[in-house]
């Protein structure tokens, strides 16, 4: 299920992906943006430690169920993953207890990118901060084919449009959990972005890999069948409108090739060269009631 690439991954220049448009089947038409509005920073060169000072973390007093269901949980299994900052441990497993944290979390980090006056209202900073640090730090630097079905929504994407998910986007690497989440849209998924936390996670059965939501890919395949769409995409890099909670700002190493050769990618005609040049393309998504 792991591809064997190890300290060999595509990441080529910085460049604005597609976005999402939904459009909710309801007997009405509404077309929303995905990904384009969110908060996708990678905090590249940047330090912002007093997060991890606070004696009270804003989620831990929002969510204290959540927060400690997470914190007993990382308890029981701290002995058993080695040397891990516990703080971000905790932050991964609350990500995936799956309740009113999960998805009041996504829900608003897809929209409060959209100007520095919303991100300043943002309540999640300190959450969003701890998880995308916590991904890199249990980073292995490798690739994973992995799965995630989508209930209630229909894609509609070219292929070779490059896209991403815009928030953090849970897949797994067994296709058969995925697909009991639903097959409405059915995404075969190359990342090399995302982050294995099965060990770490309050429902390890479901064998999850964390993609980011700054991860863009190309789409390599699309087709309908009877019971939906199906999306395979392929990682082709990364991608943030902020960096350091400032949008559009610059980021260090931008545009530069930091993770190895493209010849030692799986593909490489779809992850490489080919999309140099060509526009970001949406990805359009029909949601059905």
């Amino acid at each position: 299920k792991q591809h064997a690439i190890m300290g060999n991954l595509p990441n080529w220049e910085d460049r604005e992906p597609g976005v999402l448009l939904a459009t909710r089947s309801c007997g009405c038409s509404i077309t929303k943006e995905i990904g384009h509005n969110s908060v996708d920073d990678q905090y590249i060169g940047c330090s912002p430690d007093n997060l991890l000072k606070l004696e009270k973390l804003p989620v831990e007093e929002k969510y204290p169920e959540t927060w400690n269901k997470s914190k007993l949980h990382w308890l029981n299994i701290s002995h058993s993953v080695g040397s891990f900052d516990p703080i971000y441990g905790t932050v991964i497993v609350a990500y995936t207890v799956g309740d009113e944290l999960y998805g009041k979390f996504n829900n608003v980090t897809r929209e409060a990118g959209k100007s520095q006056d919303s991100y300043d209202r943002y309540a999640f900073k300190d959450f969003h901060f701890l998880l995308t640090k916590a991904l890199q730090a249990k980073s292995k630097k490798c690739c994973y084919q992995v799965f995630r079905g989508i209930r209630g929504i229909h894609f509609t994407v070219s292929n070779n449009a490059i896209v991403r998910f815009g928030q953090f986007a849970s897949s797994s690497l067994n296709k058969t959990v995925a697909q009991n989440f639903s097959e409405d849209t059915f995404f075969s998924i190359l990342t090399c972005h995302g982050v294995r936390i099965d060990d770490f996670s309050y429902n390890p059965k479901e064998e999850e890999v964390l993609i980011p939501p700054y991860e863009k890919f190309i789409v390599t395949g699309y087709s309908r069948n009877e019971k939906g769409v199906k999306i395979t995409l392929e990682s082709s890099g990364v991608f943030s409108h902020w960096n350091c909670g400032v949008r559009n700002s610059k980021r260090p190493g931008e545009g530069r090739k930091t993770w190895g050769s493209r010849s030692r990618v799986p593909n490489s005609r779809s992850v490489g060269w080919i999309i140099k040049d060509r526009p970001m393309e949406p990805l359009l998504a029909k949601m059905e009631h």
